[in-house]
């Protein structure tokens, strides 16, 4: 890279950079005798998707070549007025897609939000037994495919 060496100079100085060591774009593991993720735990549709599901405990994903996907195991509760917020987006992107693609459809609803009159009911303490209960498993995927599942059924 070169320099300027005055704003009224035509003289240029070249200036030494500095090296940054590359890293990889991919972790790699390379003591294989600890592995955590093994097996049937990946799936990345743009390099390969699920095979030979009987055989379980067989790797057959190159882990230098191929990112792991991520598994969204997380689970969180959003209680009160945020909660709210995001059942009030769901249902009015809900109904978006009912009107624009399913208007005369009955067997899919229009949906309406529930009002809350009794602050009370908002109160974080009455949602203690639900948070000890099984967790639901949600698919991640099922909102990508559901405008084109809806357009392919021709409402």
């Amino acid at each position: 890279m070169m320099r300027r060496n005055s704003n009224d100079s035509d003289e240029y100085q070249e200036i030494e950079q500095p090296t940054v060591p590359l890293q990889p774009l991919i972790d790699v593991q390379i003591d294989t005798r600890e592995r955590f993720f093994i097996g049937k735990d990946y799936s990345n549709s743009y390099h390969k998707d699920f095979e030979f599901l009987e055989k379980y405990n067989e790797d057959y994903i190159e882990r230098e070549k191929c990112p792991r996907m991520p598994w969204h195991d997380e689970a969180l509760v959003v209680l009160g007025e945020v909660a709210r917020d995001a059942a009030r987006h769901f249902i009015q992107r809900w109904n978006i897609h009912k009107r624009e693609l399913c208007m005369n459809d009955n067997s899919i609803p229009f949906l309406l939000p529930k009002t809350y009159d009794d602050k009370r009911e908002l109160n974080d303490i009455n949602w203690k037994s639900f948070l000890d209960l099984t967790p639901i498993p949600v698919n991640a995927q099922l909102g990508r495919g559901q405008k084109t599942a809806l357009a392919e059924k021709n409402c």
